[in-house]
């Protein structure tokens, strides 16, 4: 197996509050695809939606509500080699 990490992006501007998790939009341990939309993020200010960028399970490792530094892994998705 290999895994993707998936981090959350830099924010807007360097003054903005952490972004918190707003949805997730698969269960944890779901079978998703690339492009499917993973979750979405919230500062005081916008939304930003996470895509996946490879198909395999997702590991959830935040729950919706908790706030996210930049960079900061949220979930991984997991790939089987072949």
């Amino acid at each position: 197996m290999t895994e993707t990490f998936i981090k959350t992006p830099s924010p807007p501007h360097p003054h903005s509050k952490p972004f918190r998790i707003a949805h997730w939009h698969f269960k944890n341990l779901g079978l998703v695809s690339e492009g499917d939309l993973l979750a979405t993020l919230e500062t005081d200010k916008i939304a930003v939606e996470v895509n996946a960028p490879v198909c395999g399970i997702l590991n959830q490792n935040m729950i919706e509500g908790c706030e996210v530094a930049p960079g900061e892994v949220i979930a991984t998705i997991s790939q089987r080699k072949h």
